[in-house]
């Protein structure tokens, strides 16, 4: 029978008798570990009826010389085969035991032997191995048959042509790659044949041999792997090793040569067994099943790979052990269950792959023009430990190598196979990442868990090296191609994928990579709820995402779209060092030209506006802030949907670090750009902005199309049209931007020029450069006063959307207005802002805002909506201006409606009242009355000086004061502004503030009764205290001066002026005695005439 089968007895044997022997042992000499040979039960061996061989004429010499005074046959052959050459034996002896070993190997020698043959007889009467291997699982482990084969396997395998079958099956491969003799002449006895040197050639030539010498040969190293005693030249080449690298492990079941392939680059692996052993991995490479561990190990999953049906593109050109890995991979995607020790044993063999570039024959055949330009050391040699794989990713991420060759895909091929998320990492990675990983994920590196994905969470950390870091994105470049890679992502979004993403096909070509992944993201913050991914998926997609975002590189679809606008954009040496193509594409979001691009990039953004620590640097400048503000009550870090909105309530406290103050805006900028960018905002705003708003694009546009909405339906008295949760939505937008103007992008880019001349020493940040043009804005250019007044009326829609007025009074508000309605909070604080306990510095913004609501009447939205009538049809109408222009008309409004009070023309009571507020506001100041303040700036400097000075209150008494005495000229502005000023104070008695304080007791006492305005208060003739008399005297000689110097143009204007004069009750008397004397002289002078036409008449 044919002598095969035996091999593989031999292989299975092996695997039993190490539970209790050691193999070494049974095939060293008793003086050493390793030589010891088991005994046969508790009895020796029986001495052979045979002659013996030490007793030969041909071998007695030799035998003595060499193994002393060894009778039996079987020691004699122990001892002849424990050396590792034999040319010292005479060709005799040589000729002698090649016969013996030739008989013996057949069951026709040895009556010791033939006994132990005979309990393995086949059916047929032949001593095989064929039958022990049909019989292998019951044969005993301490039965006779057994040890009869551990004793004689060294023997056997000692010369390939005691391997029956396999002699036969591969004699023309022998001759035809060189490996010896293939012939059984006792002329070739004294040839290389011995101690498996020939197997050793063939073993180097495994993926060419012929397919029945490939049987035959894969089955002898099969057996050889289980017992590295078997492999003759492996076992004489690592004598050495085996007792200073694997002194501790136990031999049998492959275990020695696993620990041999696992030092194989340690500086003491000797370089005779290091050839030895990496033959013996390509050989695994070419075929699996040599590598008994992994055949053991994964025996069921083993039986599951032959119906395992690999893509197209992954059959293409692979080794078998690659198919393997990938068919094993691919079952655990499907759900298939692979057990803990095929999973060990599998990392085993990808970390072996990853160690050495020659161990996968198409990264040779593909790559090699690459491996000679780039990767070569000082000594033109190519690096082993992983380094030269690590030089080609590094060019691939360079772009040196191109998506488009065949080392590229040989490359993405390879990092499949080994798939370094469940591998770990390789001695490259080790030696650059080592301490990163002790320090930030030593759960995980103790757990055996996912440490790539660990170091790459932790890559801003203070603990990360830039050599570590930059080999995370070499080795992630490769697996973020394949989703599938991600075992935990593939797990939880399978479904969603299937169900999201079918229209996407696996195609072999690069820039498709990373389609499934980009499909998954865009689904996460999805529009329809029903197409948005489940919690499970979303949250891995998240975790993956803030993995990649340490690259573009990581980013697969990004990359291939944007790679022209990255050209264009983002070319610059220090963006490219710095990893920061991403950040730079969304700063220059708008000159994107690429549509796919442009999608891509929105779609990331729009994850990472929600999820903030997908941004890794952003949160690693503001991990002392985020610790500081943004915990909760069990000192955890607030929900995702939360973070990012603390980060901004608080990046101005004084303790936050400029550069996170900087980040936050960088990032609340990008969001600017595109109102989907927040998601929040999208949420509930996107069908108002379909319906209303559809022109506008970036997210300033959008709430700034928004709100006119809303102002005009507040002003309108009017039903929102705009949904509740849009506004509440819009205040926030509104609320995140108004600290910082480069927040607001078009009001920035309209007053660059103005910010760079008037407020270059304004730090940005806190409002500060907002009040800076607000301060100045007299000075202004045309376009930012328009965009800075179009922000001034969202801000006087709210206080709260006035960030230092908001900021200054948070307090105050709280104390005093508390219960208000949003347009009243400012009229309430101005009602209390000289209370003594008022905050001084909220008093002082309550101020400002009062210049500034004087300039426009729009800027007071109660006071437009209530007089909005009498603006447009009496005031903007005749002076030609246009309301809905955004620009301020410098208290012309205001001026006009002043006018209109005083002459008693506003529509309603409600209008009045809000006016005459403001008159009162005004003249408690002079720099509340912008048209005073312009006019009369001269004569204030002359008149007036110390008092606009130190008192401002008083600088409107001291110009009236200078009217009476006829210091202002009458030609002047100014005196038209006093006069003006006199006419107001006359028209109500509140609007002047000395007269009402000389008279509040008088007014209270006998007006309380009287509505005011229209001089009512002033009617009354009342018995006066000296000071309210003395100022109301005073006011009658500033009217009657004002009357006597001011030209009546009509008899309306006539009418209207003896009307309000304080004297008029004596101009109406005078005026019917000049009617009734022309009515008495006009009966007296008629009669006469008509008598003096009668005589006439009668003449």
């Amino acid at each position: 029978m044919n002598i095969m089968y035996g091999v593989l007895l031999v292989s299975v044997v092996f695997s039993i008798i190490s539970l209790t022997y050691s193999l070494d042992e049974i095939n060293l000499r008793n003086s050493e570990k390793d030589n010891h040979i088991p005994e046969e039960g508790n009895k020796p061996p029986h001495r052979d009826t045979e002659k013996l061989i030490s007793e030969s004429v041909e071998c007695k010499d030799d035998v003595k010389r060499i193994c002393g005074n060894i009778l039996m046959n079987h020691e004699v052959l122990f001892c002849l085969n424990n050396r590792q050459e034999d040319q010292d034996l005479t060709p005799s002896c040589h000729t002698l035991i090649w016969n013996y070993k030739v008989e013996m190997s057949k069951g026709k020698r040895g009556s010791w032997i033939l006994k132990q043959l005979s309990k393995c007889k086949s059916e047929d009467g032949e001593y095989s191995f064929n039958c022990l291997v049909m019989s292998k699982s019951k044969i005993s482990a301490q039965s006779d048959c057994f040890n009869f084969l551990v004793r004689y396997a060294a023997v056997i395998f000692s010369d390939y042509r005691l391997l029956g079958s396999y002699f036969e099956a591969c004699r023309q491969d022998i001759t035809r790659f060189n490996c010896g003799h293939a012939d059984d002449s006792s002329a070739s006895m004294i040839s290389s044949h011995s101690q498996g040197r020939v197997i050793s050639c063939m073993e180097s030539h495994l993926s060419k041999v012929q397919p029945q010498c490939k049987a035959e040969l894969v089955k002898i190293l099969s057996a050889q792997s289980q017992n590295y005693v078997l492999d003759r030249q492996l076992y004489f080449a690592c004598q050495t090793e085996r007792h200073e690298l694997c002194q501790d492990v136990q031999p049998g079941e492959g275990r020695l040569l696993k620990c041999f392939e696992k030092h194989v680059h340690h500086p003491k692996m000797g370089s005779e067994c290091k050839k030895m052993v990496i033959n013996h991995i390509k050989a695994i490479v070419v075929e699996p099943s040599t590598d008994y561990r992994l055949d053991i190990q994964c025996k069921p999953e083993l039986e599951r790979f032959k119906t395992c049906r690999l893509d197209e593109n992954e059959e293409l050109d692979n080794s078998k052990l690659a198919k393997l890995l990938l068919c094993i991979e691919e079952q655990q995607r499907q759900g298939k269950p692979i057990s803990s020790k095929c999973h060990r044993e599998i990392g085993n063999i990808r970390t072996m792959l990853q160690s050495d570039y020659s161990l996968t024959p198409n990264i040779v055949a593909y790559c090699n023009d690459y491996l000679e330009k780039y990767c070569m050391d000082e000594n033109r040699e190519l690096p082993r430990e992983g380094k030269t794989i690590h030089c080609l990713m590094r060019l691939v991420n360079n772009h040196t190598i191109q998506s488009t060759e065949r080392c590229y895909d040989t490359l993405s091929m390879f990092v499949r196979e080994v798939n370094p998320r469940e591998t770990g990492m390789d001695a490259v990675m080790s030696e650059a990442c080592g301490d990163v990983g002790r320090k930030l994920c030593s759960d995980v590196m103790e757990s055996d868990g996912d440490v790539l994905g660990c170091l790459l969470r932790n890559v801003e950390h203070n603990a990360m090296t830039d050599d570590c870091e930059e080999l995370l994105i070499e080795i992630n470049y490769f697996v973020v191609r394949d989703w599938s890679l991600d075992s935990k992502l593939y797990k939880a979004c399978r479904t969603d994928a299937k169900e999201k993403c079918s229209d996407i096909k696996r195609v072999r070509n690069a820039h498709y990579n990373g389609e499934v992944f980009a499909c998954l993201y865009r689904h996460i913050n999805a529009p329809n709820k029903e197409d948005r991914l489940s919690t499970k998926c979303s949250h891995n997609v998240i975790r993956v995402m803030r993995e990649r975002a340490v690259a573009i590189g990581l980013n697969p679809q990004l990359e291939f779209h944007c790679r022209d606008d990255l050209a264009s954009l983002c070319s610059d040496k220090v963006i490219k060092e710095n990893h920061e193509e991403i950040e730079c594409l969304q700063n220059k979001y708008d000159l994107i030209q690429n549509a796919e691009c442009k999608k891509g990039l929105e779609a990331y953004i729009e994850v990472e506006s929600y999820e903030t620590k997908i941004n890794k640097k952003l949160l690693a400048h503001c991990k002392p802030m985020i610790d500081t503000y943004c915990k909760n009550e069990n000192l955890k870090e607030i929900g995702e949907g939360e973070l990012f909105e603390c980060m901004i309530k608080h990046k101005n406290e004084p303790d936050v670090h400029e550069i996170c103050v900087a980040g936050i805006d960088h990032f609340q900028l990008v969001r600017m750009k595109n109102y989907k960018f927040s998601p929040d905002f999208r949420e509930a705003c996107h069908d108002d902005v379909t319906e209303h708003c559809r022109d506008s694009e970036s997210l300033e546009q959008t709430v700034e199309c928004l709100s006119l909405k809303i102002r005009n339906a507040i002003v309108d008295r009017r039903s929102h049209i705009i949904s509740l949760e849009c506004r509440k939505q819009i205040k926030r937008e509104l609320y995140r931007t108004i600290e910082n103007i480069r927040l607001s992008p078009g009001l920035y880019e309209a007053c660059k020029s103005d910010v760079k001349e008037y407020c270059s020493h304004v730090k940005s940040g806190n409002a500060r450069v907002l009040e800076c043009l607000k301060e100045n804005s007299d000075s202004l250019t045309n376009e930012c006063k328009q965009k800075l007044f179009t922000r001034e009326k969202q801000e006087a829609k709210d206080v709260h959307m006035d960030y230092k007025l908001a900021k200054a009074c948070k307090f105050m508000i709280k104390k005093y207005c508390g219960d208000e309605e949003e347009e009243d909070v400012f009229r309430c604080l101005k009602r209390h802002r000289k209370d003594e306990d008022f905050d001084e510095h909220c008093a002082e913004y309550i101020f400002k805002r009062l210049k500034l609501k004087m300039t426009d009447v729009r800027l007071n939205v109660k006071l437009f909506r209530l007089c909005r009538q009498d603006v447009e049809s009496k005031c903007a109408e005749k002076m030609g201006l246009n309301m809905n222009k955004p620009q301020a008309y410098h208290g012309v409004m205001i001026h006009c409606l002043k006018e209109l009070y005083v002459k008693k023309e506003l529509s309603s009571d409600e209008c009045a009242a809000e006016v005459r507020q403001y008159i009162h506001d005004a003249q408690s100041d002079y720099r509340l009355d912008v048209t005073l303040k312009h006019h009369c700036e001269s004569e204030i400097k002359d008149f007036c000086l110390e008092e606009s000075q130190n008192h401002p209150e008083k600088v409107e008494e001291c110009l009236k004061l200078a009217f009476l005495e006829k210091k202002i000229k009458s030609d002047s502005k100014c005196f038209t502004e006093v006069r003006r000023m006199l006419a107001e104070n006359r028209a109500d008695v509140y609007a002047d503030p000395v007269l009402h304080r000389a008279c509040f007791e008088e007014l209270r006492s006998y007006c309380s009764d009287v509505k005011s305005g229209n001089g009512r208060h002033l009617a009354k003739e009342k018995k006066l205290k000296s000071d309210c008399e003395s100022q109301v005297r005073s006011r009658y000689k500033m009217w009657e001066y004002a009357l006597e110097v001011k030209p009546v143009g009509s008899v309306e204007e006539l009418y209207k002026n003896i009307a309000d004069s304080p004297s008029r009750s004596y101009f109406f008397a005078l005026f019917l005695l000049v009617i009734g004397s022309i009515f008495v002289g006009g009966l007296v002078f008629g009669r006469i005439t008509k008598r003096v036409r009668a005589e006439i008449k009668n003449r």
